[in-house]
C-alpha cells in the first residue's frame, strides 16, 4: 500500500486555531467529514476515543478511532497556531504541548498500525517536525510532508 496517496492538500491546515484538545479534534475532524472521507459519527468517535486513549506524543498527536467511521482511508494534518495541550500517550493526565496533529482516518487496522508507525518515527525527527511547524501554508506543508515521510509498498 502506497500511503503517500493519503496525503491530500484539501486536508493539510496550517495555523489551526484552537484552545483545547477537543477543538483541535473537531476542527480537523470536520475537514475530513467535508471532503466525504469520514462519517458524520467521526468527530464524536475521536474526541471519545482521545478521552480514553491519549494520543499526545511530545510535541505532537496522532489521534485516531475504530474504522467503522471512514469511507476512505485518508490523513489530515494541522499545524497549530499555538501550541495545545493533549493527555500524553499511556497517561491518564499527564499533559504535552502539541503543535502538530496527524488525524488518520483507516479502514483497516493493519493500514493504521502501519501508518501509526511510520508518522511515530518521522516525530522521532526533530527536524522533520520543525520544518513542519515552520511550514508557511498548505504547499509547504505538503512539500516538508512529501520529503519527510516515506513509506514502503
Amino acid at each position: 500500500m502506497n500511503n503517500n496517496n493519503l496525503f491530500k492538500k484539501e486536508l493539510l491546515v496550517s495555523s489551526l486555531n484552537a484552545s483545547t484538545s477537543e477543538e483541535v479534534l473537531r476542527q480537523l475532524a470536520n475537514v475530513l467529514t467535508e471532503h466525504g472521507y469520514v462519517k458524520a459519527s467521526f468527530s464524536d468517535a475521536i474526541v471519545a476515543r482521545e478521552g480514553i486513549f491519549p494520543t499526545g506524543l511530545g510535541g505532537l498527536a496522532i489521534p485516531h478511532t475504530d474504522r467503522e467511521h471512514t469511507i476512505t482511508d485518508a490523513i489530515a494534518v494541522a499545524v497549530l497556531s499555538h501550541p495545545v495541550e493533549f493527555v500524553m500517550m499511556g497517561s491518564e493526565d499527564e499533559v504535552c504541548l502539541v503543535s502538530v496533529v496527524f488525524m488518520l482516518a483507516m479502514s483497516s487496522n493493519d493500514a493504521q498500525i502501519e501508518t501509526l508507525q511510520t508518522i511515530m518515527g518521522y516525530a522521532q525527527s526533530r527536524e522533520a517536525l520543525e520544518a513542519l511547524t515552520r511550514s508557511a501554508g498548505v504547499d509547504e506543508m505538503y512539500q516538508v510532508l512529501s520529503e519527510g515521510l516515506v513509506y514502503e509498498d
